[in-house]
């Protein structure tokens, strides 16, 4: 008698047990749903402010456990300009990581994107950016940034502070020096600088231990200090020949 009231609680306390985890992944299943929902709503506005009518937000984004972690707001129409400006709203994707904004006429980083901290990826190839705002260093989760073929003249000395930086495309632009705060990205492996004006590289770029591949063709490194001279060769013995010492 005893045993059966005894299997009968115990049979009472699993369904009890399997009620609540059935209750609870009801409600976690919710809130996903809702975040998700609420994340789209943003893409939309996104998509709505910046004039894109080629793609849904469905489309553009990548959602994942309920948050929206990729976007593409590439220009995939080479016979138009594309967006001149990214819309502040992207302020509001907490949760992105990934950021294609690449073929458009961009001229400026709004300070909106430095509020998506946790981007991992971002993507702003063939674009009109003259400058990075010194608030771009606070994209301090950053592995992967391309910013091939703009109008970047310099850049800000807090690039630095960017320690998870693994690979900085530069092709393209109109760079005469790279700021010596870049040599502390210890994590740098691989950095593309083709087709600028450099002239000279900062000292304690020989001590980048990480940086394995270095791109400088089309540049005018002609006359570099001898200790980076020495290093390059490291690199590619014959990189003068690439240089424009004309």
């Amino acid at each position: 008698m005893i045993r059966s009231t005894m299997l009968i609680i115990v049979a009472i306390a699993v369904s009890l047990i399997a009620q609540t985890d059935s209750a609870s992944t009801v409600a976690s299943d919710a809130v996903t749903k809702t975040a998700a929902t609420e994340d789209l709503a943003i893409v939309k506005s996104i998509l709505n402010q910046a004039g894109i009518k080629d793609r849904t937000a469905e489309e553009a984004a990548v959602v994942e456990n309920g948050r929206v972690i990729s976007l593409d707001l590439s220009n995939k129409n080479v016979a138009s300009d594309g967006i001149n400006a990214l819309p502040a709203d992207i302020s509001k994707l907490s949760a992105l990581k990934i950021l294609l904004c690449k073929n458009n006429i961009i001229s400026e980083i709004p300070p909106e994107l430095m509020k998506c901290s946790q981007l991992v990826k971002l993507d702003l190839n063939s674009n009109r950016i003259k400058e990075l705002p010194l608030e771009f260093g606070q994209l301090n989760n950053l592995v992967d940034l391309d910013l091939r073929y703009n109008r970047l003249e310099s850049l800000p000395y807090t690039i630095g502070n960017i320690k998870t930086l693994e690979i900085l495309r530069l092709w393209g632009n109109l760079l005469t020096t790279l700021p010596a705060h870049l040599t502390l990205i210890t994590s740098l492996r691989e950095l593309y600088i083709r087709d600028n004006r450099i002239s000279s590289l900062p000292a304690d770029i020989t001590k980048m231990k990480s940086l394995t591949y270095i791109d400088i063709v089309g540049n005018r490194l002609c006359n570099a200090d001898a200790e980076v001279d020495k290093w390059l060769k490291t690199k590619d013995k014959g990189y003068k020949m690439g240089q424009k010492c004309w």
